[in-house]
């Protein structure tokens, strides 16, 4: 009798715990509650407003991919972007669309990148910036995608605050997330973001993407050992903000998907308990066939990996194929119910 009521009390715990866990994940931090999905669907590819292929979209479904970064066009010199009304409404209309007919919501982020080696970023372009893409998220986006880089010295408390002023516009229930620059503590090169300045940016947003690409590697053994770095210091380290992997597949050797991804599966089942969404893609015009595949082999190594310790997150066990079919289009309380009579089954 002693030992049946240590079984249930263990098992109530349980219960309250990963119920615990999974209102954290949501709202420790004011995230919006789509950030992770629960069907393990946490991966991000760029793309523009000018996709209009339905195939390229199945694609993009096929393989798991929620976020859609997405060029929105060209931004003038006072801050505003150059690209209209209509042409942004009929992106967002085929969007729409297909969402509707393939039951399936992509998250999307618009972005425009801003090199301020080119734009002088006054209060009025701040300003103007800011207004443009709060009235993109009027009208069917889902925060945005600040890519300004590099972000200079003299500017980062500037950038910062800029974050500050994103959020407050666009509210707690949108995205603010960031185009980073490498993770580097070189004082000299402006293009690199200390772990320091990563965590006040990490402490003002919702997703960090960090590239490993745009380097001066010669061979593949120096740039993967870059690849390990950078994500040793994202798995390692604690963040107020999930993370994207920005990965290539744009580029020449060494800077390939290939040599990307063999580094990923190896140091993320070190760590499985991380603020690490998955890859972000760049990009949807260049990923060929090849790449395609190895997405797949990554994505087979995710699952494998979380099955093995669906614990590790407390969405985790719904993704699974052996519980699938039991856990679908459940709420996360009554996933962690369903979870529980298992367990105690199996104790029993």
């Amino acid at each position: 009798m002693k030992l049946k009521f240590l079984i249930i009390a263990f098992a109530f715990f349980f219960l309250i715990l990963v119920v615990t866990l999974s209102q954290k994940v949501i709202s420790d931090t004011g995230y919006s509650n789509r950030i992770l999905d629960n069907q393990g669907n946490n991966n991000a590819i760029v793309t523009n407003i000018w996709l209009d292929d339905t195939t390229k979209l199945d694609e993009i479904k096929n393989h798991k991919i929620k976020y859609l970064i997405v060029d929105v066009g060209n931004t003038g010199e006072n801050g505003s972007l150059l690209t209209s009304k209509d042409e942004i409404d009929y992106f967002l209309k085929f969007i729409e669309k297909y969402e509707k007919a393939n039951n399936y919501d992509f998250i999307l982020l618009p972005y425009s990148e801003i090199n301020t080696y080119t734009y002088n970023m006054t209060p009025e372009f701040e300003d103007n910036f800011i207004q443009d893409y709060y009235n993109l998220n009027l009208i069917g986006f889902d925060g945005i995608f600040v890519d300004i880089e590099p972000v200079k010295f003299e500017q980062r408390g500037d950038y910062l605050s800029l974050l500050s002023r994103l959020r407050s516009k666009l509210g707690d229930d949108k995205i603010i997330s960031v185009y980073s620059g490498h993770i580097s503590e070189d004082l000299n090169n402006e293009w690199g973001w200390s772990l320091d300045f990563l965590k006040e940016v990490s402490h003002k947003t919702d997703i960090i993407s960090v590239p490993v690409y745009d380097t001066d590697y010669k061979n593949r053994a120096d740039y993967q050992d870059f690849v390990k770095y950078t994500l040793d210091k994202i798995l390692t380290n604690t963040w107020d903000s999930y993370f994207f992997l920005a990965v290539p597949t744009h580029k020449n050797s060494p800077e390939t998907l290939d040599n990307v991804i063999s580094v990923y599966s190896k140091e993320i089942k070190k760590y499985p308990d991380n603020n690490l969404l998955g890859i972000d893609i760049f990009a949807e015009w260049t990923i060929d066939d090849k790449e395609w595949k190895t997405v797949d082999q990554y994505l087979k190594q995710s699952q494998d990996n979380e099955c093995k310790n669906p614990l590790s997150h407390p969405f985790n066990f719904i993704s699974c194929p052996n519980t699938v079919s039991m856990y679908k289009n459940k709420s996360p309380l009554s996933n962690s119910t369903l979870y529980l009579k298992n367990i105690l089954t199996i104790l029993r």
